[in-house]
């Protein structure tokens, strides 16, 4: 006979595989007493996600570093050098809600239980890293191709700071409309 426990009891003992776990989809198969073969499934289905906490521009830190790379004609001129490269790098982190639908359903032969439903929230953080765009600086340097470079840490700092400005307004438009 099928025994009936909660759904997050369920849900969380059950041996779930790699595979089920990406489909969201979990089947135990068991054998009764009188050999009937009975499954249960139990299905996670996202209903939908929001951004909880968006961090603020001036909570922006940029991580900004150099490097020295020898470049053939800089700025148009003749001029071959050592010259000290930056790029810069912002970490943006925010929250997610998530809310799920557990669907839990036996079939097989004989008794079944009917199909139980359960709506679940999480919420997760997420991150991103954005990073300077070199193709925005007025300084260049001519091998074969055109290369652009950021001469100073302040050039590659606003580059970034901009594309993270720009990234949180996209993100904006995913705000939670309520708590």
């Amino acid at each position: 006979m099928l025994q009936r426990l909660p759904l997050i009891a369920l849900a969380l003992t059950l041996p779930i595989s790699g595979f089920a776990l990406e489909n969201g989809v979990a089947v135990v198969a068991t054998t009764g007493a009188a050999n009937i073969q009975t499954a249960t499934e139990v299905r996670r289905d996202m209903l939908g996600e929001c951004i909880v906490k968006l961090p603020t521009e001036s909570q922006l830190a940029p991580v900004t570093t150099s490097s020295d790379e020898y470049l053939h004609k800089i700025d148009g001129t003749d001029k071959d050098a050592y010259t000290q490269t930056w790029t810069s790098t912002i970490q943006i982190g925010w929250q997610v809600r998530q809310r799920f639908v557990y669907v839990v359903s036996t079939n097989g032969i004989g008794q079944t239980a009917p199909t139980q439903f359960k709506e679940e929230t999480a919420q997760v953080f997420r991150s991103e890293e954005v990073a300077s765009d070199p193709s925005e600086s007025p300084r260049f340097a001519s091998n074969s191709t055109r290369v652009r470079f950021f001469a100073t840490a302040q050039e590659a700092e606003a580059s970034v700071r901009k594309r993270a400005a720009a990234r949180l307004r996209e993100l904006q438009a995913n705000l939670c409309t309520s708590n």
